[in-house]
């Protein structure tokens, strides 16, 4: 089969989606952009073909249209660059390129968040694009505080918490609904479980806003094997300018497709493996351009060699003592100057060192 041309990889964020329309436009070969509510209409439609890499409501991620082509099918998923999610994780996106070869005609969009230039180049490969107009955007998120800090040693068993999950149950008692709206990424269910039973110990009835049942928590978890319902009420609560819901406890099974306005902290309780992930979970937190807050723990444990599927950028990023922790995320995205121009005091945890 063979490969077509005109096609375009963006690195971009929600924000800039209308920018890239406008610069599409004048390139002239584009024959539709669809972006925001437009998703919709596309999953009922037998008439367009779409693949979707990464995608949220405001964000079309791979867009291939012909609208003179019958009987071809939507195929719509989240979080699926094989550069960094590993080569076994959803297989059948490898087969996505045989669409590009079967509709040479349509025009061929691929949005995404996070891309490393080695990212674009196996996603072009496996889109089968060649020579796609590339454009570029610095992601650089300015209203974020970026800061890391060490945890005790997985010796200790569940102690190694205690530095994050006393102080946030503290804080949650005082603030109840005033507390920010954080999101915490834990490790395993069992570390999940911990952090949940103490915060529970902790506040007792002071967790509930009025009337004592689950919907009325300040404090949540979100996991795989959490039922439908409860699920469905969390995502419900994290999507209102002003919920109830103070505090979420998370596995990675938060995130997919996550539009949440007023997340204003998001916690790592160890580093993701790679910074694309990092770089994702933290950008559900300031939404509406509302100062944010991301915090990372780590320790000498999280860092090992024998992790599985840890990046050397991931390692490199949190042990750095000497450098902007804003600058060194964006390099890593190839970009070199940052976007931020506020106090110094609010940039990263190694710039308010500085002053």
């Amino acid at each position: 089969m063979m490969r077509v041309s005109n096609s375009f990889f963006c690195s971009v964020y929600d924000s800039i989606c209308k920018e890239i329309s406008k610069q599409l436009s004048e390139l002239g070969n584009t024959k539709t952009l669809l972006l925001k509510n437009d998703i919709g209409r596309l999953q009922n439609s037998d008439m367009f073909s779409a693949c979707i890499p990464e995608m949220n409501t405001h964000c079309l991620a791979l867009l291939q249209v012909n609208v003179f082509l019958a009987s071809t099918k939507v195929v719509k998923s989240r979080h699926i660059n094989p550069a960094f999610w590993g080569e076994d994780f959803r297989p059948k996106f490898k087969q996505i390129g045989e669409l590009t070869a079967l509709f040479p005609n349509a025009a061929h969009l691929a949005v995404t968040a996070t891309a490393t230039t080695s990212s674009i180049q196996i996603l072009s490969k496996t889109l089968q694009y060649i020579n796609p107009t590339i454009i570029q955007v610095n992601p650089d998120r300015p209203n974020f505080f970026l800061e890391i800090k060490t945890r005790l040693s997985k010796c200790e068993k569940f102690n190694k918490y205690d530095d994050i999950v006393v102080p946030l149950a503290q804080e949650l008692k005082t603030k109840r609904d005033k507390f920010p709206l954080t999101i915490v990424y834990v490790e395993s269910l069992e570390d999940l479980g911990y952090f949940y039973q103490f915060i529970n110990y902790e506040l007792k009835e002071e967790q509930y806003i009025s009337d004592t049942v689950p919907e009325n928590r300040i404090v949540g978890q979100f996991h795989k094997d959490y039922t439908t319902q409860m699920k469905q009420h969390v995502l419900f609560e994290l999507r209102k300018e002003e919920p109830k819901l103070r505090l979420v406890l998370a596995t990675v099974a938060l995130g997919m497709g996550l539009d949440a306005p007023g997340i204003t902290r998001i916690i790592h309780c160890r580093p993701p493996t790679t910074l694309e992930k990092y770089f994702q979970e933290v950008g559900r937190a300031g939404r509406k351009g509302q100062k944010a807050e991301a915090l990372m723990y780590f320790n000498n444990s999280d860092l090992a060699k024998n992790c599985k599927g840890l990046s050397d950028a991931m390692v490199q990023y949190c042990r750095a003592k000497d450098k902007c922790l804003r600058l060194q995320l964006l390099q890593y995205f190839c970009f070199n100057e940052t976007q931020f121009n506020g106090p110094v005091y609010e940039c990263c945890s190694y710039c308010r060192q500085l002053k």
